[in-house]
């Protein structure tokens, strides 16, 4: 039961969600399946793959993924820049799919690859894709085998950025390119500001006097 406070009442949605709360179970079946329905994206997928055979939509030879390449400019840059995240309506223009408002629903690298190039954009789009992943995961484990763990954290958190196996280009680059700005940023100005001021902090443990201004 959930109880009101001053006299408050929670919408009704949020009454029966909790009423209907259940601890995950992986030996119910239905509880696997919301799970199958929430990540399997293989209908929408399906339904793509017969939109453009059909001929009810023509392919994006490419558009989305210049618009991932567009994402990575800054909106401070590039203020009207009509790139969004959220895969935006793309999912419902290539599945005929009518999705409620305001729903934001991943697109997916496989079916991104698929409505650019087809079969043959999946197989090369992914051979470059994770191959790139490759090269992040390989520079940033030689860096932390060596300890140098500001090497490591500016090729391991902008490689974190790529695995969103639900989610658009435009997300991944976009967010590729704000984890890159974020570690230099934070590389060569917080860290250094942080051994500064801890070394002056040594520096009074060590002269208490000239700390305190004697001399």
């Amino acid at each position: 039961m959930v109880q009101i406070l001053d006299g408050v009442r929670p919408p009704g949605k949020v009454l029966d969600m909790l009423g209907r709360f259940e601890l995950f179970d992986p030996r119910r079946t239905e509880h696997l399946d919301r799970i199958h329905l929430r990540l399997n994206q293989n209908e929408l997928v399906g339904r793509s793959v017969d939109m453009i055979v059909s001929g009810g939509i023509n392919a994006a030879r490419g558009e989305t993924l210049v618009m991932a390449v567009a994402a990575m400019v800054p909106r401070i840059i590039w203020r009207d820049k009509p790139v969004v995240a959220g895969s935006m309506d793309i999912v419902g223009d290539y599945t005929g799919l009518v999705f409620a408002e305001g729903t934001s629903v991943g697109i997916g690298q496989v079916m991104e690859f698929y409505i650019n190039f087809g079969n043959v954009g999946v197989l090369v789009g992914f051979v470059i894709f994770g191959s790139l992943l490759r090269i992040f995961d390989v520079i940033a484990a030689s860096y932390l085998r060596n300890g140098d763990w500001v090497r490591f954290i500016l090729w391991f958190v902008p490689g974190m950025g790529m695995l969103q196996a639900g989610g658009s280009m435009i997300e991944v680059t976009s967010t590729v390119v704000s984890a890159l700005a974020f570690c230099l940023m934070i590389n060569n100005y917080l860290l250094p500001w942080f051994v500064t001021l801890r070394t002056r902090r040594a520096r009074r443990h060590r002269n208490p006097a000239r700390g305190r201004g004697y001399s």
